[in-house]
């Protein structure tokens, strides 16, 4: 007889076919010349499909006849393996999305079986069932591809796969004042920080040009405000969404004029035209800063104007950032800009964006763009002049010896400084 472990396969899978020879036991059996001694120990199988053993391993549905010879009979028997025709259809959905944000774990939920096995398991809390959750890895690594198997009774199983992504970019956000006075101006600022050597081969790179939602209804990474309170932004770099919250508290013993301690009105006969174009520079350096940098990226230089009083803001111009070559450890801001048509009061701002690093401002300047400007600069014991800087903001520098003879003469250029006279002179001695 033939027998089968399935009666009915479904596509790729295997099943195992068996014959033997069943011999009934007669109740004269011990006579020699009872049937059952004319049946060998050792019988011969050839089946339909090249097999000569007594089992045989299929793939494919179809008819199988075997052939099996015990010396003294030739036997055949016939076994028909059908095609399952039951299927499920295995899918899977990720909550809230397939990317890992803010490193905040997704669930991967599979439908559509009764049960359900997933592969492989490094990332993943349970390799069974239908819900599983994927973490962040927190250093290590786990593969990015993760595959379900699903099955149900008597249906043929199915798999899924999907693709995990981390974004490992953090959100900050943080005020110029923690706490100011009602009216008084403060600046919020927002970003994305992405980490340095972030692992995984399955990192989402998070998106140049994220936008910005403040709960004030500003679209920029800065708003500026003038009442204290909480303040909520959104940012969407297309593969995740990160919110962060910076609260400003009221200020105590507010009255009278708003004036902090970082702003100077120390410039007030400066009285720009409205209309009209001006260039403002200024010298940067980060203190700390590696020897391999080639760009400074904390200092930067924001412009604001206002209407009738300080607290009606009409326009902020920068972000202006540090370009060109690092001479000397200093790198130079040069900007353009027209002065808004109402304009009544403007304020320069310098900030450094890392809070962490502290960072120089020096030679800053502010003159109209088809004018021309020069300054000096005098050792304050001497009085002599040590440096000079033309209408790009670069310096002339003159060094002295000790007798207070000139002998060398330095240019800051684009390419760094060089030595453009250099001379020595001998008193002769009485």
């Amino acid at each position: 007889m033939v027998s089968s472990t399935f009666p009915n396969i479904c596509p790729g899978q295997t099943d195992t076919l068996f014959a033997d020879l069943l011999v009934q036991a007669l109740m004269y059996s011990n006579n020699p010349k009872s049937p059952a001694h004319y049946i060998s120990q050792y019988p011969t199988f050839s089946w339909s499909n090249g097999a000569t053993t007594s089992a045989t391993i299929i793939n494919q549905p179809g008819t199988y006849i075997v052939t099996i010879n015990d010396s003294s009979c030739i036997f055949t028997d016939t076994v028909i393996i059908g095609l399952n025709t039951g299927s499920i259809n295995v899918s899977i959905s990720a909550s809230p999305g397939a990317t890992i944000c803010n490193k905040q774990p997704v669930t991967l939920t599979a439908s559509g079986a009764q049960n359900y096995t997933w592969s492989p398991s490094l990332g993943l809390d349970t390799t069974a069932g239908n819900t599983v959750v994927v973490s962040y890895p927190n250093g290590g690594l786990f593969p990015s591809t993760y595959t379900v198997t699903g099955s149900g009774k008597g249906e043929c199983p199915d798999t899924a796969t999907i693709h995990v992504h981390i974004n490992p970019a953090t959100p900050f956000a943080h005020a110029q004042f923690d706490s100011i006075c009602s009216g008084q101006l403060d600046l919020l600022t927002t970003g994305l920080i992405l980490p340095h050597g972030e692992p995984g081969p399955s990192l989402m790179p998070h998106s140049n040009y994220p936008t910005f939602s403040w709960s004030n209804g500003i679209t920029t990474n800065t708003t500026t405000i003038t009442q204290p309170g909480t303040y909520i932004v959104t940012i969407n770099d297309s593969s995740c969404i990160f919110t962060d919250t910076v609260i400003v508290t009221l200020a105590k013993n507010c009255g009278g004029d708003i004036v902090t301690e970082q702003d100077c009105y120390c410039v007030s006969s400066f009285a720009p035209i409205p209309g009209k174009k001006y260039l403002v520079s200024a010298w940067v350096k980060e203190k700390g800063a590696v020897p391999t940098k080639t760009s400074y990226t904390y200092p930067v230089v924001y412009l604001d104007f206002y209407g009738s009083s300080i607290t009606s803001l009409i326009a902020t111009f920068g972000a202006y950032i540090p370009a060109g070559n690092i001479i000397d450890g200093w790198q130079r801001i040069e900007n353009t800009f027209i002065v808004p048509d109402s304009a009544q009061f403007m304020r320069l701002r310098l900030q450094n964006q890392n809070p962490t690093t502290d960072v120089l401002f020096d030679d800053i300047r502010v003159f109209p763009f088809d004018g021309s400007m020069k300054s000096y600069v005098y050792d304050p014991t001497t009085l002599r002049l040590v440096a000079e800087l033309d209408e790009r903001n670069y310096a002339t520098k003159y060094e002295y010896d000790e007798e207070g003879k000139l002998i060398r003469v330095k240019k800051e250029t684009a390419k760094g400084i060089q030595t453009i006279k250099e001379s020595r002179k001998a008193t002769p001695k009485k």
